[in-house]
């Protein structure tokens, strides 16, 4: 009886993750109108970093402020919405960087501990998973990968930022 009762509060756990993972997934599409944006974010991982590191801020929350560092912040010169400044000036910027999002080699993804080894998806200010959310974002019209941070406690002001 212990063993079914595990089994259907496992199986219950991975429905709401995986509803948390779509639901995630269409609030970013259509808040942000990218429609086309791939996705690069597994059930096992938000369960693992839910689990391991637990948070004020829940997933959707910092998936949803991580895209909006992304597209709003251009505070460091190295940020995405900075690459698009620097390319057609600041009042095309927005609809340039939404224009490069929006396409099926754009990548949005969760950083995770599998990834410390890899220079292009870890963050190169390594900061610590424990402590933050951190998403990555490829362009693919850029030769840089983009970061964003999200405190998990929530005091700490969300930023992005780039490197190539």
């Amino acid at each position: 009886m212990r063993r079914v009762a595990l089994f259907v509060f496992i199986f219950v756990m991975g429905l709401n993750v995986l509803a948390m993972r779509a639901s995630t997934v269409n609030a970013i599409r259509s808040s942000f109108n990218l429609p086309d944006i791939k996705f690069k974010i597994k059930n096992n991982d938000i369960t693992e970093q839910t689990n391991n590191y637990p948070s004020v801020v829940s997933f959707t929350d910092a998936a949803i402020k991580a895209m909006e560092s992304f597209v709003t912040d251009a505070s460091d010169d190295e940020s995405p919405l900075r690459f698009s400044i620097g390319e057609v000036g600041e009042k095309l910027a927005r609809i340039n960087l939404n224009h490069l999002m929006n396409q099926e080699t754009t990548t949005f993804g969760l950083v995770t501990e599998a990834m410390s080894d890899d220079p292009i998806l870890f963050p190169a200010q390594r900061e610590e998973i424990s402590n933050n959310w951190i998403f990555y974002l490829k362009i693919s019209e850029y030769d840089a990968t983009f970061w964003a941070v999200v405190d998990r406690e929530g005091l700490t002001k969300t930023y992005n930022y780039g490197a190539n």
